[in-house]
């Protein structure tokens, strides 16, 4: 029902919002909140990412701990991408491990199939390796691959495609359960107005190790020059591939805070 309403809010936004396009989707942010869409940063350019994510809901100890943001748990994520030529750019991305007793560093590549300006859809592909670093124990690793469809109507962004990963993760995941998981994806942005952007994301999974719930979130992003600013309200602490896509135990009745800042460099 919340998530209905949240479709039905973002629906009716389109409808009254600014007749202004999306800011170009090689602009200072390469994804909507967790996912990265289907076109590679500009060529020559340089990406860097900032992502915080609390652990703790933002209704819980709400005075002491300002919605969870200063509370212990906080996953950080640090990204970099750079694209060495057209329709094709390289990252790294780590997470810190929370519940986890690993790390996680992600390493990728992304490529444009094909634009909308061509065949009306934008596609790209992303494939990439997580490495888990462990303290005191053998690191582990596991591939995964992504089909990354999009389209843009005025002010409004659409994405969506599949998601796989050989070795998925989860704070409430056993050595028992399944490694991988397979998992949709469905991603949209509107411009509110010139610099000012609402974003929404749905991540329900189809096979594999997978939670109760899909993972939800929204986010109010802020462009500047080079910059983007994004308050996220989400259902998960994941952002990196292993964790987004094995959806969440948290429903939108403790949903947790938490930002992003990215920089654009053209060198």
């Amino acid at each position: 029902m919340r998530m209905t309403l949240s479709v039905l809010v973002l629906a009716s936004l389109v409808a009254v919002a600014p007749s202004a396009p999306l800011p170009d989707e090689r602009a200072a942010t390469d994804r909507t909140i967790n996912l990265l869409g289907p076109r590679p940063i500009e060529e020559g350019s340089l990406l860097f990412v900032v992502t915080h994510r609390a652990r703790q809901s933002v209704g819980e100890r709400t005075g002491h701990d300002f919605f969870g943001l200063d509370a212990g748990g906080v996953k950080i994520g640090l990204g970099l991408r750079w694209s060495p030529v057209g329709n094709l750019d390289v990252g790294v991305f780590r997470v810190n491990g929370t519940a986890e007793i690993f790390d996680s560093v992600e390493w990728d590549v992304r490529s444009l199939v094909f634009g909308q300006e061509h065949v009306g859809v934008t596609l790209g592909l992303r494939a990439g390796v997580s490495w888990f670093v462990q303290r005191d124990l053998e690191d582990a690793s596991g591939a995964f691959g992504q089909v990354i469809l999009g389209r843009t109507f005025g002010r409004l962004g659409l994405t969506a495609g599949v998601l796989s990963h050989t070795d998925s993760s989860g704070d409430r995941k056993a050595s028992t359960d399944d490694d991988w998981t397979v998992a949709a994806f469905v991603a949209g942005e509107v411009r509110l107005a010139p610099g000012l952007t609402l974003a929404a994301e749905v991540v329900p999974p189809l096979g594999g190790y997978h939670e109760a719930h899909p993972t939800t979130s929204l986010g109010v992003k802020v462009y500047t020059h080079g910059h983007t600013f994004s308050l996220v309200l989400s259902t998960t602490q994941y952002g990196s591939a292993d964790g987004v896509i094995t959806g969440a135990w948290r429903t939108w009745d403790e949903p947790i805070v938490g930002f992003a800042i990215t920089r654009d460099i053209h060198l």
